[in-house]
């Protein structure tokens, strides 16, 4: 065997343990987020007297309003206080908080 394919042989076990890992990490973190759903997001009244649908896909917990669409998506998700003016129906500005990035701050 030359040294090349010695080189090849490691790195595709090096891959090969990356790839578990990550698969390891998001299967830990898709039962979270499906807790998470279960006990806390889908008995909330709260979200359903604000008109709030939530659904969890199997990697994302989103959080819509039937008729303006997703508005929010804890998985990259803008944040807590994005979050409280989605449900409050405002932002800095006083519009409805769409699916956009949220509002700079006036310097």
């Amino acid at each position: 065997m030359s040294e090349f394919d010695k080189a090849l042989g490691a790195l595709e076990a090096r891959r090969a343990e990356e790839e578990a890992e990550r698969k390891r990490r998001r299967t830990a973190a898709c039962a979270f987020l499906k807790g998470f759903y279960e006990a806390d997001v889908a008995p909330s009244r709260k979200l359903k007297e604000h008109g709030i649908a939530a659904y969890f896909d199997g990697a994302r917990l989103v959080l819509e309003r039937p008729d303006e669409g997703a508005f929010f998506r804890r998985h990259g998700g803008r944040g807590r206080r994005a979050w409280a003016r989605s449900m409050s129906g405002a932002s800095r500005s006083g519009a409805a908080c769409p699916a956009t990035k949220p509002p700079r701050r006036a310097s």
